[in-house]
């Protein structure tokens, strides 16, 4: 008996139907600006860690939980209400980079000393501002979430530019939060 003879009628070797690929939608334009911010709170850490580990413990936190927002979004796994854990993280995260932008953080190097606004931490906060509006709109109307390939091919370039534009911009090289020193 051949082996074609013999394989006949046995489909246990023979690969799955491929599946059709997933239809893309609103939530891959929430993890590519998610997954942005992420990077950037992963790549700062470091930097972070030199000043109070409670800062460096923060950003790796944040980053974290962006990236795994990411993957879960694309594995299709989100819903209402893992949109609204989203939205209410990235605000969590905004209140505290506008705390330390204003009053300053309790701990770090400068204690209470308001820090300055940065090309980094501000492409990050407008990533995160775009994840807490795709977050609402996802909720608010998750029935309309279909969008074509081209809006999130180009929302995904995008983010990647930004990310990577704060990411190698001289702030980022340069990032202390070393106390203004004064002249005596």
């Amino acid at each position: 008996m051949s082996d074609v003879e013999a394989g006949q009628g046995n489909d246990a070797s023979a690969p799955p139907p491929a599946s059709a690929p997933a239809e893309p939608h609103l939530g891959w334009a929430l993890a590519g600006l998610s997954a942005g911010a992420g990077v950037i709170h992963i790549a700062m850490t470091p930097i972070h860690a030199g000043s109070a580990w409670q800062e460096a413990l923060g950003f790796a936190a944040a980053g974290w939980f962006q990236l795994v927002t990411a993957g879960i979004v694309l594995a299709n796994r989100g819903g209402r209400r893992f949109y609204q854990l989203v939205a209410v993280a990235n605000l969590a995260f905004i209140g505290a980079w506008t705390y330390s932008r204003t009053i300053g953080l309790p701990f770090g190097e400068a204690p209470g000393v308001a820090e300055p606004m940065g090309a980094i931490d501000t492409v990050s906060v407008l990533l995160e501002a775009g994840v807490i509006l795709v977050a609402l709109r996802l909720i608010l109307a998750p029935e309309k979430r279909s969008v074509g390939r081209l809006a999130p091919a180009m929302g995904a370039v995008a983010t990647l530019g930004l990310a990577t534009v704060g990411i190698t911009s001289p702030d980022a090289a340069n990032h202390s939060h070393s106390a203004p020193t004064t002249p005596t």
